[in-house]
């Protein structure tokens, strides 16, 4: 989530618990993109108050990364779509694996979730 030096480290954490909910498609085998935990669920993992994570929600809207969707979940997006030119022009590399990943929640065991603040 290098793209996003503005967002909080809280709302970047709560971006990656609630990356942990999504899962595969078995027909189509893409990740489905939405997710629906509770706000207690995600209070309970994050160790944090109602409206810290109501925060870091709104600040994840903000900055695209998320929609909630009331009565239906929260529709994550992929942050590396989002990146900036500058980045795309400082880190090309990075810029040609995100353009042909589809998603980018964690899907290894070599992957950690620390990588990618």
């Amino acid at each position: 989530m290098r793209g996003y030096p503005q967002l909080s480290d809280g709302a970047k954490l709560t971006y990656l618990v609630l990356l942990s909910f999504d899962y595969l498609d078995a027909e189509s085998d893409a990740h489905k993109g939405i997710v629906y935990p509770s706000i207690e669920t995600l209070m309970a993992i994050r160790g944090k108050g109602k409206s810290t994570i109501y925060a870091h929600l709104a600040e994840l809207e903000k900055h695209g990364l998320a929609e909630v969707l009331i009565g239906e979940g929260i529709r994550l997006y992929n942050p590396l779509e989002g990146e900036t030119d500058e980045e795309r022009r400082l880190c090309p590399s990075h810029s040609q694996t995100a353009a042909t990943a589809s998603y980018s929640a964690p899907q290894s065991p070599s992957h950690r979730a620390s990588d990618d603040i």
